[in-house]
């Protein structure tokens, strides 16, 4: 019985990473495709110690200001995954300006019209230590599973 315990203890730490991945991949496909629908940028905030997270029409030179800061997407992560937002490396498939790495400012991501987003990558980590890196396409502001390991 303690062998089984151990066992599904392990499963149950491997699903919730994975669950607060797919949320954390179906929010940022919800942002980009409504950026897309109305035309207008839209901002994900997530705050990383709580693990709410809201998306928010980016506000446009336009008359109505206030309806297009209306808060549109709403969500929570688990607060048993720890959460951490990063510029990416350099590589193959990331493309990077030449300024040096600096930290991020905001946790903010923005989506624009055009498909395109703001590069970075998302590190999850659960309580017995597997990461899950997760890393978004600025191009087509797809995000995807990069690796998965145990420390």
């Amino acid at each position: 019985t303690s062998v089984m315990v151990l066992e599904m203890g392990g499963s149950y730490e491997d699903a919730l990473l994975r669950s607060n991945a797919r949320k954390l991949i179906d929010v940022c496909d919800a942002a980009s495709n409504r950026a897309i629908a109305v035309h207008q940028a839209q901002a994900l905030r997530i705050n990383t110690t709580s693990g709410k997270f809201f998306v928010r029409g980016k506000a446009a030179e336009s008359t109505d200001a206030q309806q297009a800061d209306e808060q549109v997407i709403e969500g929570e992560l688990d607060k048993r995954v720890a959460l951490m937002i990063r510029e990416p490396e350099r590589g193959e498939d990331v493309e990077v300006e030449e300024e040096p790495e600096k930290p991020l400012e905001s946790d903010t991501i923005v989506f624009y019209p055009d498909g395109s987003a703001d590069a970075r990558e998302f590190l999850l980590r659960d309580r017995a230590g597997v990461e899950l890196l997760l890393r978004m396409n600025p191009t087509t502001s797809r995000v995807r599973i990069i690796e998965m390991a145990e420390r």
